[in-house]
């Protein structure tokens, strides 16, 4: 349900920047309505081929199959932080959550079933990824602190055309956690 806003005609376009500075989230694929806790399957992008062979390859190496159909893409700036929280609204709780990252440093906390079981830290650096699968598929997670200026040592030469990225993960870091939603019993 996107409904256009109406312009106010005292406000200033953003810019680009500004644009992406408020960025939070994006989903790929089957969209998530936050509110609701759900995914309407009749709304439904398109989901990149690259990105889901490379996480049903991930997926193969640990020992799981997924066959991708969201992402949702989280923008972290370096006071942003993600409280505890599962992800549990799929029909294929069996099929794994792969998450990959990009930029600054997080730490990133592991719990368990509950929120009582104390949780593990861990760092997430530039270019690691996470397959959330079997136990851990149920477990709490989060991510309490992104650790600025961990990322673009030895970028200093980048292509003039590519700086812009740079300077952005130097100062953020970009989640890229995918999804199978539903069964495979037909299409959607």
């Amino acid at each position: 349900n996107i409904s256009p806003i109406p312009k106010n005609q005292n406000s200033k376009p953003l810019s680009p920047k500004s644009v992406v500075e408020k960025l939070r989230w994006v989903t790929l694929g089957y969209h998530y309505d936050w509110t609701n806790r759900t995914y309407n399957s009749s709304i439904k992008g398109e989901f990149p081929a690259h990105l889901s062979n490379t996480c049903a390859s991930l997926a193969n190496l640990v020992g799981y199959e997924i066959i991708p159909e969201s992402a949702i893409v989280n923008f972290y700036r370096s006071d942003s932080s993600l409280c505890g929280h599962l992800d549990d609204v799929e029909e294929t709780m069996e099929a794994p959550v792969v998450s990959i990252s990009l930029g600054c440093t997080a730490i990133f906390l592991l719990g368990g079933k509950t929120r009582d079981v104390v949780p593990v830290p861990m760092y997430l650096r530039s270019g690691d990824a996470v397959v959330m699968g079997g136990y851990s598929r149920g477990c709490y997670h989060g991510v309490p602190r992104i650790l600025a200026g961990t990322f673009g040592k030895g970028l200093e030469n980048v292509e003039h055309r590519f700086s812009g990225v740079v300077r952005y993960l130097q100062e953020s870091r970009i989640n890229v956690n995918v999804r199978q939603v539903y069964h495979q019993t037909g299409s959607r």
